[in-house]
């Protein structure tokens, strides 16, 4: 069983982090045979002023986060 954890990426930098470390979590998964999608009790959220979530350059490299991930 997972320990629940909440994963907080402040501002824009914050946000982008949390990015990559999904995808990181993603290909640890990957790599361990370990069915996707993440546990249930691993939640993230990026706080930032802006209405919408910038980060669109790294869109090739990584998935952004969902709406519900965001909180402008």
């Amino acid at each position: 069983m997972y320990a629940k954890f909440l994963f907080v990426g402040l501002g824009g930098s914050g946000g982008k982090t949390l990015r990559f470390l999904k995808h990181e979590l993603h290909r640890w998964q990957n790599e361990h045979n370990v069915a996707r999608p993440l546990p249930r009790g691993w939640q993230f959220v990026n706080i930032d002023t802006p209405n919408v979530a910038d980060g669109a350059e790294l869109d090739e490299l990584v998935d952004p986060l969902t709406p519900g991930e965001y909180v402008g």
